[in-house]
């Protein structure tokens, strides 16, 4: 369409040729398949010039509109291109917004003013692109070939319990002390009890657990507030553990370390606005790691 409005605007298929840097016979050949998609011959040649046909005449005026459309197009793109603005939905799971996500998107709206935020939680990261998110945080380094991944931090999860707590309960030697304790569980995203997992053997099922739920920060807080034993981010639990208030239990038998990413749609064009909010995650951490 593009070539055949060329060949009108230079009055030749031989100075359109000229133009495009190929051979006529490449240009009437073009044309020629043009036609014969259409059902209608759109011009007449002759040695020397062209005129258009009836049919010309009509195709002319649709594909000079469409070329200007295709135009404007290309120039909101251009000027999107650079500009970080637009509307950012995010999908991540139910864990401490207070320790991380509240903070960090304070934080990136305050540098981006021109973009919105939308934040879901306990939205399976996995459905990223079905979901229509731009990007998700995902807990693990799970490969996905509709999703490209950003690795963010590593931590380790450990069996943690108050002072308080296991001053007032047997002492905890062994796995198998564990049966005389008050348990907590995370329950994940697919209704899964999550399993304690084993440095060495098979992860360790929790028969009958204290407190369930599908919030990290609930669980965490019913840590601190004595409720029992659970798995807790060493990163949130160090300060508390240097000072005493909290205890690891069984940290050489029971643990896992544990990987943050942000997951984004696999694409050759990333939308300025997820990749500033990826760059600006990574940096953001960064610097809070090294603030710590």
């Amino acid at each position: 369409m593009l070539l055949f409005l060329l060949i009108v605007e230079q009055g030749s298929m031989a100075a359109a040729a000229r133009v495009e840097g190929i051979s006529r016979s490449t240009v009437a050949r073009h044309l020629a398949a043009l036609e014969d998609e259409l059902g209608a011959q759109l011009l007449v040649r002759n040695t020397r010039d062209i005129a258009l046909t009836q049919a010309g005449e009509v195709y002319l005026e649709r594909a000079r509109a469409i070329r200007d459309q295709i135009a404007e197009a290309e120039s909101a793109v251009r000027q999107l291109e650079g500009a970080v603005k637009g509307h950012l939905r995010i999908a991540a799971p139910i864990f401490d917004h207070q320790e991380i996500l509240s903070p960090l998107l304070c934080a990136f709206s305050n540098a981006y003013p021109d973009v919105t935020i939308e934040l879901l939680l306990a939205t399976d990261e996995r459905f990223v692109v079905a979901g229509g998110f731009d990007v998700g945080v995902q807990m693990g380094f799970e490969a996905n070939a509709d999703l490209a991944i950003r690795r963010l931090i590593v931590d380790r999860l450990t069996l943690t319990a108050s002072r308080e707590y296991l001053d007032a309960h047997p002492r905890v030697r062994t796995v198998q002390d564990l049966e005389q304790h008050r348990c907590l569980l995370m329950r994940r995203d697919d209704g899964v009890l999550d399993k304690w997992p084993r440095i060495e053997g098979e992860d360790l099922i929790v028969e009958e657990p204290r407190v369930i739920t599908n919030s990290v920060a609930i669980l965490e807080d019913a840590i601190r507030n004595g409720l029992g034993i659970g798995l807790m981010r060493n990163a949130i639990s160090r300060a508390e553990v240097e000072a005493g208030t909290l205890v690891h239990v069984l940290p050489d038998e029971i643990g896992m370390e544990k990987t943050y990413s942000l997951v984004y749609p696999a694409t050759r064009y990333v939308p300025p606005k997820v990749r500033a909010f990826v760059d600006f995650t990574t940096q953001w951490l960064e610097r809070m790691s090294e603030e710590a």
